[in-house]
């Protein structure tokens, strides 16, 4: 593979970078984990024929690498060209991101958010940062835009139950997790459990728990059925079921506080 990736990387500039062997190339850099190489390429095929699929994948791998001010004169390239797109705003939030550049990212995405307000993943990642930098009350704000949404109605309801938590109003707290076990019960059936613990609904918190406590024998299924289909990923059923076992150990932990709760 290394003659393959020295025979390519002499003959696609002189037959102007056909698409089918750019990818070929780029999959044998990936898979030889040259990435600084791949971005080489990228760079090379996306000056020659202006594809901004290359430009996308440069600016990704210039992440990955933590080559964080390339990856921005990239971002810089493409807000330049439509100062709407939402991959170039994704580059530049993870960029600033791990820069540490948290407030730059925040208002780099408020911006964009009022040049395009239908766009609800801003609306979350605005919300998400300002609850992460403590600005309690325009997360409350947002957070409240997004409750109804059908993708980020469930993290939306989280926050504002912790919120409701600090403030003191248990009523608010359980009303806000319910809706979000609703939109996604296994994510969020600790965090109800616990709320119907501390104000004493123990008759609601048993079946959410008898029902964690099954996630074992849920995920136990799905790997037996993929094993006889013949196309399981076993690594990826060992990994799972890794998971299961220590939620498992945690969910028994959480019905042991509970019944001490209720002792």
């Amino acid at each position: 593979s290394d003659l393959l990736m020295r025979i390519y990387g002499i003959m696609l500039p002189q037959i102007n970078f056909p698409r089918s062997m750019v990818d070929r190339q780029l999959l044998l850099l990936e898979k030889a984990g040259k990435d600084s190489m791949a971005i080489d390429l990228l760079t090379s095929a996306y000056d020659a024929i202006q594809d901004p699929e290359y430009r996308v994948s440069r600016t990704k791998l210039l992440i990955k690498q933590g080559r964080y001010e390339e990856s921005l004169s990239s971002v810089h390239e493409m807000f330049a060209e439509n100062p709407n797109d939402s991959m170039a705003l994704k580059f530049q939030t993870a960029a600033l991101v791990q820069m540490k550049k948290i407030p730059e990212a925040l208002d780099s995405l408020k911006s964009f958010y009022r040049r395009a307000p239908k766009t609800t993943f801003v609306l979350h990642d605005i919300a998400l940062m300002e609850s992460d930098l403590l600005k309690k009350d325009s997360a409350k704000v947002h957070w409240n835009l997004l409750k109804n949404d059908p993708e980020y109605g469930a993290v939306a309801n989280y926050w504002l139950s912790v919120y409701a938590v600090e403030e003191g109003d248990s009523v608010t707290s359980v009303k806000a997790m319910e809706k979000a076990y609703a939109l996604a019960p296994d994510e969020y059936g600790p965090a109800l459990v616990w709320r119907y613990g501390l104000t004493g609904r123990y008759a609601k918190a048993y079946p959410i728990l008898d029902s964690l406590l099954n996630v074992r024998a849920r995920v136990d299924s799905i790997a037996k059925l993929n094993l006889q289909k013949n196309n399981a990923d076993f690594d990826g059923i060992k990994k799972i079921q890794r998971i299961a076992l220590r939620q498992h150990a945690d969910f028994q932990a959480l019905y042991g506080n509970i019944l001490l709760f209720n002792a």
